[in-house]
């Protein structure tokens, strides 16, 4: 029996047409109310920014408090669904592009939040990958924000137990995929099918992984891949990872939003999206 810490309640949102359908966008799927259908194509009369429902931060030639545009560390995400958005999801997803410091869901308006990152280059790393990425059945839109840092507010962190979960630091938390020299050089890896789930442990079976993966769709594909340090016994000191293929790009973000950090049989998995090539079975 799997011991896992949690998973999703929600059931998993489906797409249309793949990405190399004809007329389809990098993502793929069918246009949003606000015309966006698939990776960088925003809605009419955007010109790179959100549209009147999300006004840009800031004019175009300088952000206000004197970040030029790019120059801020943090950025915000608008159209995200209210009713499934959390800070450790947003965590798990953005934290692919860099160093996480803190998150804000605004308090009166639900679809968005703010992210700030260690770094403005991390923060410009996330908006030129992960704009427009399906995410429970919207495309996900991210401008650069006017603001240097996030903070709480009074409401945010008050008794309140709705209020409470719109903020979350970020600092010291194990689950950064990036620390030390690996911060030096974090890769723009574009939101895919295909995941690298490591971390794992050495009982599981693929049968296992795909229990835990299915709610997100059927897992199309999967390999393991066991390392062992030089010198190693490797009954006592396996490595083991996999990746697994599923149906849609929203499919993967999802299973990654809910599954990385996740405590399986006592040890944490860490999911990415990959680029390798499966069935060569290449390291993510």
């Amino acid at each position: 029996r799997i011991s896992a810490g949690w998973g999703p309640s929600d059931p998993r949102q489906t797409w249309g047409p793949s990405a190399n359908s004809p007329g389809q966008m990098r993502y793929g799927g069918p246009p949003n109310d606000r015309g966006m259908g698939g990776y960088g194509m925003p809605p009419p009369g955007m010109g790179g920014y959100p549209d009147s429902r999300y006004p840009p931060q800031g004019g175009m030639g300088m952000m206000p408090g004197g970040y030029g545009m790019g120059g801020s560390p943090v950025i915000l995400v608008n159209n995200l669904d209210p009713e499934k958005v959390t800070t450790d999801a947003l965590f798990n997803l953005f934290s692919t592009c860099g160093i996480i410091a803190r998150i804000k869901i605004l308090y009166n308006k639900r679809d968005s939040a703010l992210i700030q990152f260690e770094a403005p280059d991390h923060a410009e790393n996330a908006k030129n990958t992960l704009t427009g990425c399906p995410l429970w059945g919207r495309n996900i839109i991210i401008s650069y924000s006017k603001h240097s840092t996030v903070s709480s507010t009074r409401t945010d962190m008050g008794p309140e137990e709705e209020g409470a979960k719109l903020f979350a630091d970020y600092v010291n938390s194990s689950l950064h995929r990036y620390r030390g020299q690996a911060a030096r050089h974090i890769p723009s890896i574009e939101p895919s099918k295909l995941l690298h789930v490591s971390n794992i442990p050495p009982q599981m079976t693929e049968e296992d992984m795909k229990m835990i993966f299915s709610e997100y769709g059927p897992v199309t594909k999967i390999k393991f891949i066991t390392t062992n340090r030089a010198g190693a016994d490797p009954s006592a000191d396996s490595r083991k990872m996999c990746l697994l293929e599923l149906p849609s790009v929203q499919d993967a973000a999802q299973a990654l939003c809910d599954q990385h950090g996740v405590t399986v049989e006592g040890m944490r998995l860490r999911v990415s999206f990959s680029t390798s090539n499966l069935d060569a079975g290449l390291r993510n």
